[in-house]
């Protein structure tokens, strides 16, 4: 199955457990285990992911006023002139303007989680255990 994530073929996921009768009698029996899991990268991390042109070294937002001084429009759909502008001569942004970008590493390892539980249970009458 294509995947977005280069595939990370490490992944052990082992899991013990044990049970153990204190009387004998199976009315007191304590339970415990444990685990090690892991979870492939899940898509909703990307969601608040762009995709920009590659070549494009940010991100950005840019609000009408940001635009106005360059006089390209802000109708919908946006022109692509201003970036090409901006590519050209950066200094065209507003001073102070913070410039971002989101990245995915297309590389990144599963998530693992270690997980233990233990419980204990007593047998009230053949058919109810608390």
């Amino acid at each position: 199955m294509p995947s977005v994530f280069g595939a990370d073929k490490n992944n052990f996921a082992p899991r013990l457990g044990a049970v153990f009768d204190v009387f004998g009698d199976q009315k007191l029996v304590v339970r415990g285990g444990g685990a090690v899991s892991f979870q492939s990268p899940q898509p909703i991390y990307l969601y608040d992911h762009a995709y920009p042109d590659p070549r494009l070294p940010f991100q950005a937002s840019f609000a009408p006023s940001d635009v106005a001084p360059t006089g390209i429009s802000t109708a919908f759909p946006f022109s692509l002139a201003f970036r090409d502008l901006v590519r050209g001569n950066p200094n065209l942004l507003p001073r102070g303007f913070v410039l971002g970008r989101s990245v995915t590493d297309y590389n990144r390892r599963d998530e693992y989680a270690v997980l233990f539980n233990a419980t204990l249970q007593y047998a009230v009458t053949p058919s109810l255990a608390v």
